[in-house]
């Protein structure tokens, strides 16, 4: 099984350890049989397409979450935004949730009105919209009459509970979503987000937060990361299971709807997170994946979880929670089976000694020939450098996504300061570049494109640019490099 690679080649001459070798088989579960519709084989290349453009900088989104006095969700509630300015109107209804998101706002003061049958109208004056990005609010409704409270099953859902025994019980179609036994219900002290609390707001600093608490944090579990998905069609759900103060379970899906079918797919890129071995903690997750699949009718999930590719007992707990690998070694949409990782521990004498003495030659001929990098600045470094990776895509015959994109990855993580592009340059002429991200204490090399014909070849910015964004990994922090 060869090398997997993010983007780009791995220098031979950099000293790398294996740091995590991955299960070399992403978990499949399968969530619903359908005689009607056949489903997608991952292991065929699907057509890209082109994402329009995001809004510029002077919009932003909002999202936030509708409850009532007792804390629980209000789906169906219709909210509208209505500028103080012009009187444009913008509108959204939750979902089952009680989550909301209104896309592409401009900037400026806008009158909120939420309405719902069987709830007083919620209005809120003024709403300052000051700044491009998210804008998360958290918004209470008062019911008309109040309603008794829902007996709820062993698994915490709403609804008389049952017992099913005997060969008339229903399988259900949803196999590893169990509803959880008495044995092995979540604790009382554990809850889902968002928690018990009308000031509770999730946002990007909150989430990220649970996830680097974790020593299992990874950055496609990160807000970023869904984000960036959400701008390619793939929406993000994003859900913890605390127990006190600690996080103990946690998972970012994205659902992507089937293109002319009313059927979507899940997915959990380097998820989910938690103790393998905690029934505890797959009591609290598992039925809210449950929740998820149904409601957006999910034909299966997949998980590609960070764990060694020889750790029996993960094996064995997917299987008991219904998972079942994938045949297939390799599709068009794995994370990467092989990781190589590099300790930044140490100054950069220290780390450069770490390379072969060849690459430390090919370092100082690189400079003494007038190989340059730099830090791109704005988005025509970005045209580029993403020109020169079509260009090489089209030469060695690998897929390149498009443009939408790398700018949102931009948007994400290197606009934040959490990422850098780095181009490589001769004389003028753009020779490589590479993508590094950044999450806790990680950095990412996350795409490469080396041009490696004619004068390029003899250059060696290769190396020069692996070596750069080693440097600046270490300057923003990071403990070592994926």
């Amino acid at each position: 099984m060869g090398l997997v690679r993010i983007g780009g080649r791995v220098s031979r001459g950099m000293t790398a350890q294996i740091g995590r070798r991955f299960v070399p088989i992403a978990a499949l579960l399968v969530s619903m049989n359908l005689a009607s519709a056949q489903q997608p084989d991952p292991g065929q290349s699907q057509p890209m397409r082109r994402i329009p453009e995001r809004a510029g900088l002077s919009k932003a989104s909002l999202q936030g979450t509708v409850r009532d006095e007792d804390v629980r969700a209000v789906p169906a509630a219709v909210l509208t935004i209505r500028s103080l300015l012009d009187g444009t109107s913008y509108q959204a209804t939750t979902d089952v949730e009680g989550t909301f998101r209104i896309r592409d706002v401009p900037l400026g003061v806008y009158e909120l009105k939420a309405v719902r049958d069987g709830y007083e109208s919620l209005v809120i004056d003024r709403v300052q919209v000051s700044s491009p990005g998210l804008v998360v609010l958290g918004l209470q409704m008062k019911r008309v009459n109040p309603i008794v409270p829902a007996t709820k099953g062993v698994s915490g859902i709403p609804g008389n509970a049952q017992t099913l025994t005997g060969p008339e019980a229903p399988s259900s179609p949803y196999p590893g979503l169990r509803t959880p036994s008495a044995e092995t219900t979540v604790a009382p002290a554990a809850e889902l987000l968002p928690p018990a609390s009308a000031n509770f707001e999730i946002d990007a600093d909150r989430w990220n937060g649970l996830i680097l608490e974790r020593p299992d944090g990874e950055l496609a579990q990160g807000w970023e990361w869904g984000e960036v998905q959400d701008e390619a069609g793939f929406t993000p759900h994003r859900y913890a299971v605390l127990a006190g103060s600690s996080c103990i379970a946690a998972v970012s899906l994205t659902c992507r709807q089937l293109p002319g079918l009313p059927h979507s797919i899940l997915y959990a890129s380097r998820g989910p997170l938690l103790d393998w071995q905690d029934e505890r903690a797959w009591s609290g997750i598992l039925p809210v994946i449950r929740r998820v699949a149904e409601r957006h009718r999910a034909i299966f999930l997949r998980v590609s979880p960070a764990v060694p590719h020889d750790d029996l007992g993960v094996r064995v707990a997917l299987a008991r929670h219904g998972f079942r690998p994938i045949p297939d070694d390799w599709t068009t949409w794995n994370a990467p089976r092989l990781v190589l990782t590099q300790s930044l521990h140490g100054d950069a004498a220290d780390l450069r000694e770490r390379f072969r003495k060849g690459t430390r030659r090919d370092l100082a001929a690189a400079q003494r020939r007038g190989a340059r990098v730099r830090v791109a600045r704005d988005r025509a470094d970005l045209l580029a450098f993403h020109r020169m990776t079509v260009a090489a895509g089209r030469e060695k015959g690998y897929p390149v996504r498009p443009l939408a994109r790398l700018e949102a990855l931009w948007r994400a993580y290197v606009a934040g300061g959490d990422g850098v592009l780095l181009l490589a340059e001769h004389e003028g002429a753009l020779l490589g570049g590479v993508l590094g991200l950044r999450f806790g204490r990680r950095a990412h090399l996350h795409r490469a494109t080396i041009l490696r014909r004619g004068e390029g070849q003899q250059l060696h910015q290769g190396p020069l640019l692996y070596w750069k964004l080693i440097r600046w990994a270490k300057t923003v922090g990071c403990d070592e490099i994926d």
